[in-house]
């Protein structure tokens, strides 16, 4: 497994620096490294045993998997889970990516059935343990280990991508954890054959005949060296209103920060540095997404798909060229029938964070102009800032 060894001792030189040192987040580095360090340990031993008790894993292939991508807060968590109920696709749990070896899937199935036949204590513990875990973000995202989840702890073992910022809010010193596109090339190659090596073993252990859906929101910076890896690789792509994404985003990052890394909050420089970096990938995906065939990428509004999912979901079956079963259907129109009249209470408004619309819209004033965003909604904060146009292939 790859650990980009520069950006792991720069992340803990600069928790330990006078710069930015903090008791409370340095007690937590210390707790969570040790832990990252032990479970990364045990990952590679278990993925060590998969090339001998599995060696056919190798040879499994990524046949043209669905990603979905987009800024967080865009809707890409209500899609993924919409999609994860057609049978074709096969995602990965958050557990399956925290232990990304077939070897670990096997032994954790079978201490999941040992543990059922006895009344299932450890599900109830470790149910527990995740409420407590992610229970900041009730309400903001809900996070569960055997539910579909993004692949990004995938990311995490390596230290490059810009979730590490959740515990290492230090811009200026690790900025380029967000793109890892602009690295070498000996790093891009290492990091994404460890991923597709990730990718292998899930497809094999879940039966070798599926196609791989994935959800990720911090892939822009990634992207061309994935479309590199997986050239048939197709994309839906959720668009929302950057007013609404960036304070959403500002808001789930705030939640971890106040536990872990309390100096954050108090930095609006922090904040401006994570919406910039979110604002780039805007533009970044956009220019991008133009060199996909057409045939390969789906646009989808955020409103579209709030307002009328299962008709949003039938346009992309349609855009890439899917058959909808008459399971999936029927899963589908219950799915879209339970999530009608919901309504998020997770409340935010840039200001909260020291920043106005008038920065967002001068750092993306071309992308506004690009996908018709309105400078000046008159709509509450968090609530679709933009008209709604159709799920639509790229022309």
């Amino acid at each position: 497994m790859f650990l980009h060894l520069p950006t792991f001792f720069r992340a803990l030189r600069s928790t330990f620096s006078r710069r930015h040192f903090h008791p409370q987040h340095a007690l937590w580095t210390a707790g969570l490294m040790l832990s990252f360090l032990g479970l990364r340990t045990t990952v590679l031993v278990f993925r060590g045993l998969d090339h001998i008790i599995f060696r056919a894993f190798r040879r499994q292939e990524v046949k043209s998997p669905v990603y979905i991508i987009g800024n967080p807060r865009s809707g890409t968590t209500f899609l993924h889970r919409l999609l994860s109920l057609d049978s074709r696709f096969t995602s990965m749990a958050l557990y399956q990516s925290i232990f990304p070896s077939v070897a670990l899937y096997r032994l954790l199935s079978t201490a999941r059935a040992a543990d059922r036949a006895v009344g299932s204590p450890l599900e109830r513990l470790t149910r527990r343990l995740s409420q407590r875990a992610f229970g900041g973000w009730t309400g903001i995202h809900r996070t569960r280990l055997s539910e579909p989840e993004e692949d990004e702890q995938l990311f995490v073992y390596s230290m490059l991508t810009p979730v590490v910022t959740l515990l290492f809010p230090f811009f200026d010193e690790l900025g380029h954890v967000g793109y890892v596109d602009r690295m070498s090339s000996k790093t891009r190659k290492r990091l994404m054959a460890d991923y597709l090596g990730s990718l292998r073993r899930h497809l094999f252990a879940e039966g070798g005949n599926k196609t791989l859906l994935v959800k990720n929101t911090a892939v822009t910076g990634r992207l061309e060296a994935t479309i590199i890896a997986m050239p048939e690789v197709r994309f839906i792509h959720m668009i929302r209103h950057p007013y609404d994404t960036v304070a959403s985003l500002l808001s789930m990052y705030t939640v971890t920060w106040r536990r872990l890394a309390p100096q954050a909050v108090e930095s609006i420089e922090t904040y401006r540095a994570l919406a910039d970096l979110f604002c780039d990938y805007y533009r970044s995906r956009l220019q991008i997404l133009e060199a996909v065939p057409s045939s390969r990428v789906v646009d989808v509004r955020f409103d579209d798909l709030v307002r009328d999912p299962e008709r949003t979901v039938r346009r992309i079956y349609e855009a890439l060229d899917l058959d909808m079963s008459g399971e999936f259907t029927n899963l589908l129109e219950d799915a879209t029938r339970r999530s009608r009249g919901y309504q998020s209470h997770h409340r935010y408004t840039l200001e909260d964070f020291g920043m106005t619309r008038a920065e967002i819209y001068d750092r993306l004033a071309d992308v506004f102009e690009t996908y018709g965003f309105d400078r000046d909604p008159s709509v509450d904060e968090g609530s679709p800032a933009f008209g709604g146009t159709e799920v639509s292939a790229r022309q």
